[in-house]
């Protein structure tokens, strides 16, 4: 037998009210609906008609369904009040609940009409209206309570004095205090004193200004761990406008902080990575194109017929330095890239580190004597026992790279080299009297197209390459690298390998 079903929607979309309709009548009610869809109708059938029950669309253009709620409370306080709405979040349904609505449904869900319709009406007609009253009282409260307890954010109310009146599970997790413990209580109970009169004082805020604060705080949690809330506390009234305390409501935010630094960090680094790229291209343009100028040029001079021959062969050594010039260039850039790779591979050997070190000192001495620098060089072994095993390709290639950064970045003065011994490494060191370094920079310099300042590059010339080499090559060599310096004092380059004698 079907149910006889007279009542009032307050739709202003056609197909979701044909939609409530066909969902009710397949569940097997005699349906009869009074369509409104704004204010005026709204209230006029209210005062005419005497309906078993209310559906109101939470959002109108001109209405809304908190509003349709408060009327009908005022002229039909027996009727079920149902709200359906596809937007309505989850505080505003425990707001509608609280103020009186029966139920409240998404519009994703309209299985649930028909349930939520059976539970306002009361199946059984032989029970009185205050009956009717009781149960829906009842079945708002565990529904409030449910939504509160399997929320996931730390929800509570306090009193005028800041008892604590209601205190999720949420929040009982999160401040490792149960609510028999808090109820009664204020925070003093929760957090230092120092944190607890700061709330205390935004808890006074809320309920004397009489409207929502929101805001954003560092809190220690139970296990020890500080955890940044988005909160939000709302002051709460009585039938007369009177101020009986405050509800809150705080988001565990930490994680998306993280994810905010984390990102603002890898754009950071992105756009200073896309600033280096670019600097190093126009550099590494710089570099190319000026050996490049001097091959195409003085080869255009070799084609003169009546060019002297001596001038022929000075031409050609130029070409020929210019060539070699433009060759260690494209083997920085190689390099750089088999080492980012991870291609570069060691070459193991024996060798005599003071040959290495007299051979070094041969073939930079005249560059240093040309710009009236004093190079000099220690090594602290006997020849006869200097034999190590390492790569001697690699650090042979890290002791030319720095002193010729040295060299180039002295301007007088002179450069010290040589090693000790430490235990198991073998320390090297390059010591100058140039141009030095500022500390901000000296991290920054071993990392690829950088160099100390941007005016460096135009000044000294060099792709910025040399120092990321040497960084890659000493740790492939299982040792570490790093610097001394002072602006305008000079620098002093450390690096170590492993310390293994010659088998």
């Amino acid at each position: 037998m079907k149910v006889k079903l007279y009542a009032l929607l307050l739709e202003d979309v056609k197909r979701d009210a044909e939609l409530l309709e066909e969902i009710l009548t397949e569940e097997g009610f005699d349906l009869e609906i009074d369509l409104v869809d704004n204010e005026e109708e709204f209230v006029s059938n209210l005062k005419r008609h005497n309906y078993d029950i209310i559906f109101a669309d939470f959002t109108l253009p001109s209405f809304n369904g908190q509003l349709a709620l408060e009327l009908a409370k005022k002229l039909s306080p027996n009727v079920p009040f149902i709200c359906i709405s596809g937007t309505i979040g989850e505080d505003r349904a425990v707001e509608l609940l609280k103020q009186g609505a029966t139920d409240y449904v998404l519009k994703d869900r309209m299985e649930r009409v028909p349930m939520a319709t059976k539970r306002a009406l009361d199946a059984t007609a032989q029970l009185s209206k205050f009956r009717e009253t009781e149960i829906e009282l009842q079945t708002n409260r565990r529904l409030l309570q449910s939504i509160i307890n399997n929320a996931l954010d730390s929800i509570y109310i306090k009193d005028i004095n800041g008892k604590y009146l209601l205190f999720n599970d949420a929040a009982e997790k999160t401040f490792g205090i149960t609510e028999q413990e808090v109820i009664g209580k204020d925070d003093s109970v929760i957090f230092p004193a120092v944190h607890a009169q700061m709330v205390k004082e935004i808890d006074k805020k809320v309920i004397e200004s009489g409207v929502p604060y929101t805001y954003e705080d560092s809190i220690i949690t139970s296990g020890g761990a500080v955890r940044t809330f988005h909160t939000i506390k709302c002051p709460m009234f009585d039938d007369f406008g009177n101020p009986t305390g405050l509800f809150g409501i705080a988001r565990d935010i930490t994680e998306r902080k993280r994810l905010e630094q984390v990102l603002t960090e890898a754009k950071d680094k992105a756009e200073d990575s896309n600033r280096l790229i670019t600097a190093f291209l126009n550099n590494i343009s710089h570099e190319i194109r000026t050996p490049m100028n001097a091959i195409v040029g003085f080869s255009d001079f070799l084609k003169v017929p009546e060019l002297p021959v001596e001038k022929r062969i000075e031409y050609i050594d130029i070409i020929s330095n210019n060539c070699y010039q433009l060759l260690d260039i494209i083997n920085d850039i190689v390099i750089t890239a088999s080492l980012a790779s991870g291609q570069v591979k060691l070459n193991i050997s024996n060798f005599n580190i003071n040959i290495i070190c007299k051979n070094l000192y041969s073939q930079f001495e005249p560059k240093a004597k040309l710009k009236d620098i004093t190079l000099n060089y220690d090594c602290p072994f006997d020849d006869s026992n200097a034999d190590i095993r390492t790569d001697e390709i690699k650090l042979t290639h890290i002791l030319s790279s720095l002193i010729n950064n040295a060299i180039k970045f002295t301007l007088k003065g002179n450069i010290h080299f040589g090693y000790i011994v430490r235990e198991d490494k073998l320390e090297f060191y390059i010591e100058d009297t140039g141009i030095g370094i500022s500390h901000e920079k000296q991290e920054l310099i071993f990392e690829r197209f950088r160099q100390a300042e941007r005016s460096i590059a135009y000044e000294f010339g060099g792709t910025g390459l040399g120092l990321t080499i040497s960084k890659g090559y000493v740790e492939l060599l299982g040792g570490k690298i790093w610097l001394s310096s002072d602006l305008g004092k000079g620098s002093t380059f450390f690096f170590t390998i492993p310390f293994t004698k010659s088998m």
